[in-house]
């Protein structure tokens, strides 16, 4: 098994492990997303950082910039990025 084949065998066992079996269906957890998110925001915002938050059960992740953002070559779309992955 080469270094590809392993990191890939990894990442599936990773998924496996972490990723929630139940859908998200309450009012509730979707509150505490909202929140939390709130906070990854603001975290970045005042700390001029890079934040992502990952959300466990639904394996999907959101990112949040500083400015510092601009100083990186992405554009606007790029800086609030959401990626259906963990």
């Amino acid at each position: 098994m080469d270094g590809t084949d392993m990191e890939s065998e990894n990442k599936k066992k990773l998924n496996k492990n972490l990723i929630g079996k139940g859908l998200r269906n309450t009012m509730v957890d979707l509150s505490v997303l909202r929140q939390y998110k709130q906070y990854a925001k603001a975290y970045a915002e005042i700390h001029n950082g890079i934040v992502v938050l990952s959300d466990l059960t639904a394996n999907w992740s959101y990112t949040y910039m500083g400015t510092i953002a601009e100083r990186l070559p992405l554009s606007l779309t790029e800086r609030q990025l959401e990626i259906n992955s963990i």
